[in-house]
């Protein structure tokens, strides 16, 4: 069957679009598998499923716009997600109510400590001002973090950048400091993976215990939500 140039071109695009998909969900799917049986942090969904894909465009020679373009169905999830994130916070409304003074106030802590250090590296630095949005919301889940970063004038791909390593550097060095600084309880380790270290943070809480994590979440989901009116009046 032959197929007229404009309709060829059609069929490439769909091809590309659904191997762009197919390479994101291969690469995590293999990193669950290898971080279920190997849990350590460099087999991380996150850290090593965006190792894969890194990988994969570097030998295939293409751009990360070029993939953005093809993957970008799984970027728009990003919205529904943020949505979504309105669920988990209903379920731990138990938890919320019970602890809701040291949630409220580790929360907003947590957010002014990764605000103002982020500008005084940037002021260290001295990097562009275009930078600073980009950098400061390095702490929220990473759909707001875009949506604050937009709004703010910074780069988006930037500020998923930060976030990422923002969640895995919670991952890698979370647990040593929980142990140094010694909390034992499910709120203190879920308040400190949740409003530092966001999704990635939350899924290393839950490898604690499920209190742990169903704090973690609801720290990152209150983080998120203060930060994007906070951050912008700080800007």
């Amino acid at each position: 069957m032959a197929f007229k140039k404009g309709e060829e071109n059609s069929m490439n695009d769909i091809f590309f679009y659904l191997a762009m998909i197919f390479i994101t969900l291969i690469s995590f799917l293999i990193s669950r598998y290898l971080y279920k049986w190997y849990p350590i942090f460099i087999f991380n969904p996150v850290i090593f499923g965006s190792f894969c894909v890194i990988v994969i465009l570097l030998s295939l020679h293409l751009t990360y716009e070029s993939y953005m373009s093809g993957a970008k169905a799984i970027h728009q999830l990003l919205g529904p997600a943020v949505v979504a994130l309105a669920f988990p916070l209903y379920k731990q409304r138990q938890i919320l109510a019970k602890y809701f003074l040291p949630i409220i106030s580790g929360m907003l802590g947590g957010i002014f400590v990764s605000v103002y250090s982020g500008l005084l590296v940037i002021n260290l630095i001295s990097a562009s001002e275009e930078i600073i949005p980009s950098f400061v919301t390095k702490n929220i889940t990473t759909a707001i973090a875009i949506q604050v970063t937009e709004h703010l004038n910074g780069v988006s791909s930037l500020s998923a950048v930060f976030v990422l390593i923002a969640g895995c550097t919670g991952v890698i060095v979370g647990p040593m400091l929980i142990k140094w600084f010694g909390l034992k309880t499910p709120l203190g380790r879920g308040m400190a993976f949740g409003s530092a270290s966001h999704a990635i943070g939350t899924t290393k809480a839950f490898e604690y215990d499920e209190n742990t994590g169903s704090i973690s979440s609801a720290a990152m989901i209150l983080t998120a939500i203060f930060a994007s009116f906070i951050i912008p009046l700080i800007m």
